[in-house]
């Protein structure tokens, strides 16, 4: 997924545990780091059927 970000050109940050993102750039998280936080816009990415939610819970 990040290959698509630098074929573009685009500028991105993958967020942490510090969770320190920068206003320039686009922020790439696991869904449970960024739970809780609070964003513009979302994409959420390869969320197939009985992945998301998952079915055995």
């Amino acid at each position: 997924m990040i290959e698509l970000f630098e074929d573009d050109g685009l500028s991105f940050v993958i967020l942490d545990e510090q969770i320190k993102t920068k206003m320039d750039r686009i922020p790439i998280a696991t869904m449970h780091l960024a739970k809780g936080l609070e964003f513009r816009a979302v994409v959420v990415m390869a969320c197939d059927d009985e992945i998301i939610p998952l079915q055995e819970r």
